[in-house]
C-alpha cells in the first residue's frame, strides 16, 4: 500500500504508541512466551569445620545457581521464589554420601536479581564417606518452582552431576552386627524360631522380610516374618520356619541388606548353630577314662555304641569314630578309626595306647579323643560328645647321681682351703632333678677342728644341668699328722628316675697333711773322769 493511500488512522496509531509508552511500563506489558533459562551450576558451599571432615550433627550446605541467567521482564532481572511456602518447604537436593542418597532441604532463594537457591543436610550417625561427597545429575526434586513476578515461567532445575569431592568427607562409625541371639537351635525348635540381630547404625523404615537373606541357607529353613522395626531403631527380631530334617550340626547366617539400614554396605551376622535331634540313648561309651602305661608298654579300653544307629547306617553308609592322640611322641593308638554299622553297633571295639620310648628322664601323658568322622542321621552327628582317654606314661629312664673323690692339702696355721666334691648328673633330666646331701660319721678328720661342719642341704638340677659342687671349708695347722678324710651322705634322689649310683652314697675326700716331721741329734756333755771310772 502506498503512504497515501494508507488507513487514515495509522497516524493515531502512532501516536498512541508513543502516549502509551510510560503507562505500559508501570503497570507492566502482558506476558509473552518465554523459555527456561539456562542449566544450573551446583556446588558445595560448606567447608568441614575440623578443614578435613564432616562429623554427626554438622551440616553439609549446597547451592545451585544461573538458574535463569536473566530473564527479561520489562528490563527487570528476577530472582526466584516459589508458588506458596508450603510448596517451597518440599523441595529438596539430593546428595549421595557413602552409596546412600539424602535429602538436603531448601533453606533460601535469592533474592531479587539473583539466580541461586540453597540446600542444608545435617550429618548422621549412618552417615559414612571417605572418598567424599557426590551429587547426581539433576538431583533436585521437590514442587514446582516459578520465576517471581508477573507472568511466572517453570524453573530450569537441569544440572550436570557433581562427582566425589574429597575435600568433602563424612565420618561416621563404621556398620557392624554387634549381636546375634540366640547361638544354638535345635531340630526340634527351628520352626517358629526367632534370631534377634542388633546393628550399630540402625535400621531405615520399611524392613521387611526381604530385607534379610540366610547366607547358610539350609533346605526347608526359611525367614517367615520380621518385627515391626521404626526407622532408627538397632534391633530387629527375625522368625524363622522350617521344614527341615537336620542330619548333622548345621550353620546359619543372615545377611542384612544395606537397603536395610543406615550403611552402605550388607552386614552378615556371625553364625547360629543348628543341631540336630538326636534319638533317646544315641552316644557312644567307653570303658576307661584313664589308662597306665609304662614307657614301651600298652594299654587298652573299648569303645561301644549306646543305640543302634539305625538302619542308614550299611556299607558305603557306615558311622566311622577316629581315634586320635594328643601328644603322639609319647602315645600312640591303634587303630585310627573304630566302623559301626546297625549290625555291629552293640559289639565293644578295642582301641590300644603304646607309651613312645625315649630318652627323656620324665613321665609324659596324652589325651585320646574319639571323634565321629562319617556321620549317621540323625542320631549320630559329627558334633557327637564321645568321653576321651587320658594315658599316662610312666617313665623307664634313670638319670644317675655320682660324686668324686676330692683331695685338698691341708695348709698351715690360718689357711683355710677348701676341698670341692663334684656331683654329676648324667645322663641330664628333662624335668628337674634334686638330692640330698649331709655330713656323714666315717671320716677320720674332726669336725670343727679339722674342717667346718657340714650343714645338710639339696642340690637341685634344673633340666638339662648336669654338674654341681658342695665344699667343704679345711682348717690348717701345722701339726705333724697323717691324712684325714671327710665323708658325705647322698640320699633321696627325685623323681623317681633319678637314683645315686654305687659308690657315691658316702664319698670321701682326703685332707693331706702338709707337715714334714724334723730329726734333731742333740749333743750330750759329761765329765770325763780318771782311769778306771
Amino acid at each position: 500500500m502506498s503512504p497515501r493511500n494508507a488507513s487514515p488512522l495509522f497516524p493515531c496509531a502512532r501516536l498512541f504508541a508513543v502516549l502509551a509508552a510510560p503507562l505500559l511500563a508501570l503497570v507492566g506489558a502482558p506476558a509473552a512466551a518465554q523459555t527456561e533459562g539456562p542449566d544450573g551450576t551446583v556446588t558445595i558451599t560448606s567447608t568441614p569445620a575440623n578443614g578435613t571432615h564432616y562429623v554427626v550433627g554438622e551440616a553439609i550446605t549446597t547451592r545451585i545457581s544461573g538458574l535463569l541467567g536473566r530473564v527479561s521482564q520489562m528490563g527487570v532481572a528476577r530472582g526466584v521464589t516459589a508458588v506458596s511456602g508450603a510448596q517451597w518447604s518440599a523441595g529438596y537436593m539430593r546428595i549421595v554420601i557413602g552409596g546412600v542418597e539424602r535429602q538436603a532441604g531448601v533453606t533460601t532463594s535469592g533474592p531479587s536479581g539473583q539466580t541461586a537457591v540453597d540446600f542444608s543436610y545435617t550429618v548422621v550417625a549412618a552417615d559414612l564417606d571417605t572418598d567424599g561427597i557426590s551429587i547426581p545429575e539433576n538431583s533436585i526434586a521437590g514442587n514446582t518452582w516459578l520465576t517471581g513476578g508477573t507472568g511466572s515461567q517453570t524453573l530450569n532445575r537441569n544440572h550436570p552431576a557433581v562427582p566425589a569431592q574429597p575435600a568433602h568427607q563424612v565420618v561416621g562409625p563404621a556398620a557392624s552386627i554387634t549381636s546375634t541371639t540366640p547361638a544354638v537351635l535345635t531340630e526340634g525348635n527351628l520352626n517358629g524360631a526367632t534370631i534377634a540381630l542388633t546393628v550399630n547404625v540402625g535400621f531405615e523404615s520399611g524392613v521387611t522380610t526381604a530385607s534379610f537373606e540366610l547366607v547358610t541357607a539350609m533346605t526347608g529353613v526359611t525367614i517367615d516374618s520380621v518385627s515391626t522395626v521404626n526407622s532408627g531403631d538397632t534391633t530387629a527380631t527375625l522368625t524363622l520356619g522350617s521344614t527341615a530334617d537336620i542330619t548333622a550340626t548345621a550353620t546359619l547366617a543372615v545377611k542384612v541388606l544395606a537397603a536395610a539400614h543406615a550403611s552402605s554396605i550388607d552386614l552378615t551376622t556371625g553364625t547360629v548353630t543348628v543341631a540336630p535331634v538326636l534319638a533317646a540313648g544315641a552316644g557312644a561309651s567307653t570303658s576307661e577314662l584313664a589308662v597306665p602305661v609304662r614307657e614301651g608298654g600298652m594299654g587298652t579300653w573299648d569303645v561301644v555304641l549306646n543305640a543302634d544307629p539305625g538302619s542308614a547306617c550299611t556299607g558305603a553308609s557306615s558311622l566311622t569314630i577316629g581315634v586320635t592322640s594328643d601328644d603322639t611322641a609319647a602315645v600312640t593308638v591303634s587303630p585310627a578309626t573304630l566302623t559301626f554299622t546297625t549290625a555291629n553297633w552293640s559289639t565293644a571295639q578295642t582301641v590300644t595306647a603304646t607309651g613312645v620310648a625315649d630318652n627323656n628322664l620324665a613321665d609324659e601323658a596324652a589325651t585320646v579323643s574319639h571323634t565321629v568322622t562319617a556321620a549317621c542321621a540323625p542320631n549320630y552327628p559329627t558334633t557327637l560328645a564321645i568321653a576321651s582317654v587320658r594315658v599316662a606314661v610312666e617313665d623307664d629312664d634313670t638319670s644317675l647321681i655320682s660324686v668324686d673323690r676330692p683331695q685338698v692339702v691341708e695348709g698351715d696355721t690360718g689357711d683355710t682351703p677348701t676341698l670341692t666334691f663334684t656331683v654329676t648328673l648324667a645322663p641330664a633330666a628333662a624335668v628337674e632333678a634334686t638330692v640330698d646331701y649331709s655330713q656323714a660319721l666315717g671320716g677320720t678328720a674332726q669336725s670343727g677342728t679339722d674342717f667346718t661342719a657340714v650343714a645338710g642341704a639339696t642340690l637341685t638340677f634344673a633340666p638339662g644341668e648336669t654338674r654341681k659342687t658342695v665344699s667343704v671349708t679345711v682348717t690348717g695347722d701345722t701339726n705333724q699328722e697323717t691324712d684325714e678324710s671327710v665323708q658325705l651322705f647322698f640320699n633321696n634322689p627325685m623323681p623317681s628316675t633319678v637314683v645315686v649310683g654305687t659308690g657315691s652314697t658316702y664319698p670321701l675326700g682326703s685332707i693331706v697333711d702338709d707337715d714334714t716331721p724334723t730329726l734333731r741329734i742333740d749333743s750330750p756333755r759329761g765329765n770325763e773322769g780318771d782311769f778306771g771310772t
